[in-house]
């Protein structure tokens, strides 16, 4: 997606002053071969639902009727103007001003006093919250130090920032930062894949994880996916999926995500797709299971490496109904929240996956028009407790702006909070 490569091409000038320009890729043919299951390990072994069969049928018989569900039902909440006086929500929403800005500005929506309140300063950025909500952290370019707060806005920790330390790309845990390495390989150019140092910023400890795996790609600079940089690893450290060659594809020659045992030292598991045109892989915060987007339809990939489609979005072969983006993981592990691309509409709105049943819920919440690129990714953000989250919504293009729409997903309701802001975390009190 343009966009994406937009906004990783400007962190990079950020931390190297120069980019080299790489070769525009052509998304390959949609695959109609299966994920491939190589040699599983013994570790963390388990089926996801146990009232699930764990066979691979990514398409369905191209003999079913028109008529056939397509695993996805339609939901609308209503969005309501603005946030009743009296209601249940605590914390504060982080916000970032919309591009195009020439420095990025930080405020904080507490939703008790219905008050904001920017961060003093405007040489900011990487914020990123901690899972539980409890700290935030960003960059200081003014001091050039990484700087982490509780969520009272007590400042807690400031560490100088590493001359190869290039973005905060999220947080693995709730303890530890990742940092997406910028290291300069010849000058002018920063090298590729990039490696990961998982930082624990009130300790001061980091692990460096150097990309040195079978078949990772090594050549294209557009791989870098949002939080993880080129590489995707697990809270325990155990796992990592990457993109690279794949040895053992049915359809012999695609490139997809293959994931990679470290304590085993072996590939797990292998799944065909034209990485660079699709969503990154997400681990559940807990570790227990990998979310993928393969050829349209999510995978559920147990660290084993045993896969699981639980999507039928597009049952039919050579009929394209959905497809989706920018998706995250609820707290408790059991739903994701994304962006749903309707083919018919050419509309994206906001859906949830039942990972049980998987099922899809269309809200009719409507993103509206896409913007050329963003300075941070519309990820759905959720609350600490999993019953609501924050969402952009209605992106316009002339005069260019947005609505930040709160949802609740018990009482189906949902309300504007904000307008011409991008939602970037949530901190609430431990």
């Amino acid at each position: 997606m343009n966009r994406k490569f937009t906004l990783i091409t400007i962190i990079l000038l950020l931390v190297s002053g120069c980019v080299p320009l790489a070769p525009q890729n052509t998304p390959a043919p949609r695959p109609t071969n299966l994920p491939t299951e190589i040699p599983k390990s013994s570790e963390n072994s388990g089926s996801f639902s146990e009232t699930r069969s764990t066979a691979i049928t990514p398409y369905l018989s191209p003999t079913l009727t028109p008529d056939f569900n397509t695993g996805v039902i339609q939901n609308c909440i209503s969005v309501k103007p603005e946030l009743p006086k009296q209601h249940p929500y605590t914390g504060k929403i982080v916000f970032e001003t919309l591009p195009p800005q020439d420095e990025r500005v930080y405020s904080f929506f507490d939703l008790s006093s219905g008050k904001a309140t920017e961060i003093p300063g405007r040489n900011y950025s990487y914020l990123s919250v901690s899972p539980d909500r409890s700290m935030y952290a960003y960059k200081n370019w003014d001091e050039n130090q990484l700087e982490v707060y509780g969520s009272d806005g007590k400042i807690i920790r400031k560490l100088p920032w590493k001359q190869n330390w290039g973005s905060i790309d999220g947080w693995i845990d709730n303890q530890h930062l990742i940092i997406v390495m910028a290291v300069i390989d010849v000058p002018g150019f920063v090298k590729y894949p990039r490696a990961i140092t998982i930082l624990n910023p009130l300790e001061n400890k980091e692990k460096i994880l150097e990309p040195n795996y079978p078949n990772i790609d090594i050549g294209n600079t557009n791989v870098n996916w949002p939080y993880m940089g080129t590489t995707v690893y697990n809270p325990s450290l155990s796992r990592v999926v990457y993109p690279g060659s794949l040895e053992n594809s049915p359809s012999g020659g695609y490139q997809g995500f293959i994931l990679y045992g470290i304590p085993e030292k072996a590939v797990l598991a292998e799944f065909d797709n034209p990485y660079w045109s699709g969503e990154g892989p997400y681990w559940s915060l807990d570790g227990s299971h990998l979310l993928l987007l393969v050829n349209r339809e999510f995978y559920i990939v147990s660290p084993d490496g045993i896969p699981e489609v639980i999507t039928q979005m597009n049952p039919l072969e050579g009929k394209r109904n959905y497809t989706a983006e920018f998706y995250s993981w609820s707290p408790d592990n059991k739903t994701v929240a994304f962006r749903l691309l309707s083919y018919e509409t050419e509309e994206f709105s906001l859906a949830f996956l039942d990972t049980k049943t998987g099922m899809i819920t269309n809200t009719c919440i409507l993103a509206g028009f896409e913007p050329d690129y963003y300075t941070t990714f519309p990820y759905p953000i959720w609350s600490k407790d999993g019953k609501s989250l924050v969402i952009a919504a209605n992106y316009q293009k002339d005069p260019p702006g947005n609505d930040v729409v709160l949802v609740n997903l018990a009482e189906k309701s949902a309300f504007i909070i904000a307008k011409n802001l991008s939602p970037v975390g949530w901190v609430e009190n431990p």
